[in-house]
Protein backbone atom coordinates (compact mmCIF):
# COMPACT_ATOMS: atom_id res chain seq x y z
CA UNK A 1 0.00 0.00 0.00
CA UNK A 2 1.13 3.21 -0.90
CA UNK A 3 -0.03 6.58 0.58
CA UNK A 4 0.56 10.25 -0.64
CA UNK A 5 1.71 13.04 1.62
CA UNK A 6 1.24 16.74 1.56
CA UNK A 7 2.49 19.10 3.56
CA UNK A 8 0.47 22.54 4.88
CA UNK A 9 -0.16 25.07 2.72
CA UNK A 10 -2.08 28.20 4.36
CA UNK A 11 -4.53 27.36 1.11
CA UNK A 12 -5.40 24.51 3.34
CA UNK A 13 -6.90 26.44 6.54
CA UNK A 14 -10.37 26.22 5.00
CA UNK A 15 -13.20 27.00 7.66
CA UNK A 16 -16.32 25.42 5.12
CA UNK A 17 -14.73 22.45 2.62
CA UNK A 18 -15.57 19.95 0.46
CA UNK A 19 -12.99 17.01 0.27
CA UNK A 20 -13.44 14.77 -2.24
CA UNK A 21 -11.81 11.73 -4.12
CA UNK A 22 -12.57 8.60 -6.74
CA UNK A 23 -12.17 5.68 -4.80
CA UNK A 24 -11.76 1.72 -5.53
CA UNK A 25 -11.70 -0.85 -2.79
CA UNK A 26 -10.06 -3.83 -2.98
CA UNK A 27 -11.64 -5.41 -0.27
CA UNK A 28 -13.21 -3.91 2.99
CA UNK A 29 -11.79 -3.95 6.13
CA UNK A 30 -12.34 -6.34 8.69
CA UNK A 31 -14.37 -5.98 11.64
CA UNK A 32 -12.89 -3.26 14.14
CA UNK A 33 -10.79 -1.64 11.99
CA UNK A 34 -10.98 1.15 9.27
CA UNK A 35 -9.30 2.30 5.31
CA UNK A 36 -8.29 6.30 5.81
CA UNK A 37 -9.39 8.08 2.55
CA UNK A 38 -7.92 11.15 3.71
CA UNK A 39 -7.26 13.24 6.53
CA UNK A 40 -5.27 15.97 8.28
CA UNK A 41 -4.49 14.44 11.21
CA UNK A 42 -0.60 13.55 11.35
CA UNK A 43 1.67 16.65 12.92
CA UNK A 44 -1.95 17.65 15.02
CA UNK A 45 -4.99 16.51 15.70
CA UNK A 46 -8.96 18.18 15.83
CA UNK A 47 -9.29 18.72 12.11
CA UNK A 48 -10.61 16.60 9.39
CA UNK A 49 -10.47 13.22 7.93
CA UNK A 50 -12.80 10.44 6.33
CA UNK A 51 -12.58 6.54 6.44
CA UNK A 52 -14.23 3.15 5.44
CA UNK A 53 -14.41 1.31 8.57
CA UNK A 54 -15.71 -1.76 9.66
CA UNK A 55 -18.71 -1.90 12.67
CA UNK A 56 -19.13 -5.28 13.43
CA UNK A 57 -19.52 -6.24 10.27
CA UNK A 58 -21.25 -2.87 8.82
CA UNK A 59 -19.32 -0.82 6.31
CA UNK A 60 -19.99 3.29 7.22
CA UNK A 61 -18.10 6.22 6.17
CA UNK A 62 -16.67 7.82 9.09
CA UNK A 63 -15.59 11.28 9.29
CA UNK A 64 -13.94 13.49 12.10
CA UNK A 65 -14.86 16.72 11.85
CA UNK A 66 -12.45 19.53 14.37
CA UNK A 67 -11.81 23.27 14.74
CA UNK A 68 -8.30 22.96 15.26
CA UNK A 69 -8.70 22.66 19.17
CA UNK A 70 -11.17 20.52 19.67
CA UNK A 71 -13.52 17.62 17.98
CA UNK A 72 -16.87 19.20 16.59
CA UNK A 73 -17.78 15.84 15.71
CA UNK A 74 -16.25 11.89 15.49
CA UNK A 75 -19.43 10.42 14.13
CA UNK A 76 -19.53 12.36 10.78
CA UNK A 77 -21.03 8.70 9.83
CA UNK A 78 -23.19 7.43 7.25
CA UNK A 79 -24.04 3.90 5.91
CA UNK A 80 -21.19 2.61 3.32
CA UNK A 81 -22.41 2.50 -0.05
CA UNK A 82 -19.24 1.54 -1.92
CA UNK A 83 -18.72 -1.90 -3.46
CA UNK A 84 -15.77 -3.84 -3.94
CA UNK A 85 -14.08 -3.30 -7.40
CA UNK A 86 -15.70 -0.50 -8.76
CA UNK A 87 -15.49 3.86 -8.69
CA UNK A 88 -17.10 5.63 -6.45
CA UNK A 89 -16.78 9.54 -6.36
CA UNK A 90 -16.85 9.78 -2.41
CA UNK A 91 -17.50 13.43 -0.73
CA UNK A 92 -17.57 15.56 2.53
CA UNK A 93 -18.89 18.75 2.40
CA UNK A 94 -18.74 20.49 5.89
CA UNK A 95 -19.86 24.02 7.03
CA UNK A 96 -20.44 25.36 10.19
CA UNK A 97 -23.32 23.62 11.45
CA UNK A 98 -23.46 20.93 9.11
CA UNK A 99 -22.26 18.36 7.32
CA UNK A 100 -23.19 16.19 4.27
CA UNK A 101 -21.76 13.33 2.77
CA UNK A 102 -21.95 12.36 -1.32
CA UNK A 103 -21.32 9.29 -3.12
CA UNK A 104 -21.42 9.31 -6.69
CA UNK A 105 -22.92 12.70 -6.60
CA UNK A 106 -25.69 11.24 -4.24
CA UNK A 107 -26.28 12.62 -1.37
CA UNK A 108 -26.12 9.72 1.51
CA UNK A 109 -26.85 11.26 4.37
CA UNK A 110 -25.29 13.67 6.90
CA UNK A 111 -25.99 15.54 10.16
CA UNK A 112 -25.84 18.53 11.99
CA UNK A 113 -23.68 19.96 15.12
CA UNK A 114 -23.25 23.04 17.97
CA UNK A 115 -22.21 26.06 15.70
CA UNK A 116 -18.36 26.04 15.39
CA UNK A 117 -16.02 27.00 12.70
CA UNK A 118 -14.26 23.41 11.45
CA UNK A 119 -10.69 23.54 10.19
CA UNK A 120 -10.16 20.89 7.40
CA UNK A 121 -5.71 21.57 7.98
CA UNK A 122 -3.72 23.71 10.42
CA UNK A 123 -0.36 24.44 10.18
CA UNK A 124 2.23 21.76 11.03
CA UNK A 125 0.17 19.19 9.54
CA UNK A 126 0.73 16.74 7.07
CA UNK A 127 -2.71 15.83 4.56
CA UNK A 128 -2.58 11.92 4.22
CA UNK A 129 -4.51 10.31 0.87
CA UNK A 130 -4.48 6.34 1.67
CA UNK A 131 -3.64 6.85 5.24
CA UNK A 132 -3.68 7.76 8.46
CA UNK A 133 -1.10 6.65 10.93
CA UNK A 134 1.22 4.75 8.18
CA UNK A 135 0.43 1.85 10.26
CA UNK A 136 -3.09 0.47 10.70
CA UNK A 137 -5.26 2.19 8.23
CA UNK A 138 -3.85 1.96 4.81
CA UNK A 139 -6.26 1.73 2.21
CA UNK A 140 -6.87 -1.44 0.43
CA UNK A 141 -7.47 0.19 -3.28
CA UNK A 142 -6.94 3.23 -4.98
CA UNK A 143 -7.79 6.87 -4.82
CA UNK A 144 -7.67 9.03 -7.64
CA UNK A 145 -8.19 13.12 -8.26
CA UNK A 146 -8.63 13.80 -4.68
CA UNK A 147 -9.40 17.24 -4.21
CA UNK A 148 -10.43 19.94 -1.92
CA UNK A 149 -12.64 22.65 -2.34
CA UNK A 150 -12.59 26.26 -0.19
CA UNK A 151 -16.05 25.72 0.07
CA UNK A 152 -19.00 23.39 0.82
CA UNK A 153 -20.37 22.69 -2.59
CA UNK A 154 -24.23 22.23 -3.22
CA UNK A 155 -26.00 19.11 -4.07
CA UNK A 156 -26.19 20.32 -7.96
CA UNK A 157 -22.57 20.97 -7.69
CA UNK A 158 -21.60 17.70 -5.80
CA UNK A 159 -23.60 16.29 -8.99
CA UNK A 160 -21.75 18.13 -11.75
CA UNK A 161 -18.43 16.59 -10.06
CA UNK A 162 -19.47 12.77 -10.40
CA UNK A 163 -20.62 13.45 -13.60
CA UNK A 164 -17.77 15.17 -14.94
CA UNK A 165 -14.98 13.15 -13.33
CA UNK A 166 -16.64 9.68 -13.45
CA UNK A 167 -13.70 7.46 -14.71
CA UNK A 168 -16.39 4.27 -15.12
CA UNK A 169 -16.37 4.23 -18.72
CA UNK A 170 -12.46 5.05 -19.66
CA UNK A 171 -10.37 3.94 -16.31
CA UNK A 172 -10.99 -0.01 -15.70
CA UNK A 173 -8.90 -2.05 -12.96
CA UNK A 174 -8.72 -5.63 -12.84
Amino acid sequence: SQRVDVAYNAAFGLTNFTAAAWIYLTNYPTTGNSYALMGTRVGGDNTFDYKVRNVNGVMQLHGDIGNGSAWITTAADVPSVLSLRCWHHVAYTVGNTNFTVYVDGVNVGGGSYTSSVPLFMKAGQTLLLGDSNGSTEKLRGVIDDATVFNRALSAAEMAQVYIAGNPASTNVLP
